[in-house]
């Protein structure tokens, strides 16, 4: 947690700004969410913000961002991840590969070992989202 970042991030709260939204796909929210633990409620809804969130199909992310958060090259913070450990992390990640909702292509750095992996959420073939036929994509006047 950065020095200007409060210690408590309720009590300056003043409520939520006026939206700009991250789709969550409703069979998510109305068939998976009850049969699901909460670090993997998180890293679902960490993952839909980091793909659906930016237009992409899938991230390239290390399990420090999902567990810390993402920063800018001068060490602002993007976001704050999940705030779970990144033992949580990867153990909740495995269940979520082994119930069919996540993807990972794992990558290996030049020297052999673990570099940042792509995640995507697993998608029906009818569901497919390209960033052109992004439902908050909006028509491009030529």
């Amino acid at each position: 947690m950065s020095a200007n970042e409060p210690q408590n991030p309720f009590e300056e709260f003043r409520g939520f700004k006026q939206p700009r939204f991250t789709q969550i796909p409703d069979e998510f929210l109305d068939r998976m969410l009850p049969h699901l633990s909460g670090a993997e409620v998180k890293i679902m809804l960490y993952l839909f913000r980091k793909t659906l969130g930016y237009q992409k199909r899938q991230d390239r992310l290390s399990l420090k961002q999902i567990a810390e958060g993402t920063r800018r090259r001068g060490g602002e913070a993007i976001d704050l991840g999940t705030g779970l450990s990144r033992s949580t992390v990867t153990v909740a990640l495995k269940s979520l590969v082994e119930k069919g909702l996540v993807e990972i292509e794992r990558s290996l750095a030049e020297a052999g070992d673990s570099d940042m992996n792509v995640y995507s959420v697993r998608w029906d073939s009818e569901g497919v989202v390209r960033k052109s036929d992004h439902p908050l994509s909006l028509p491009r006047d030529n």
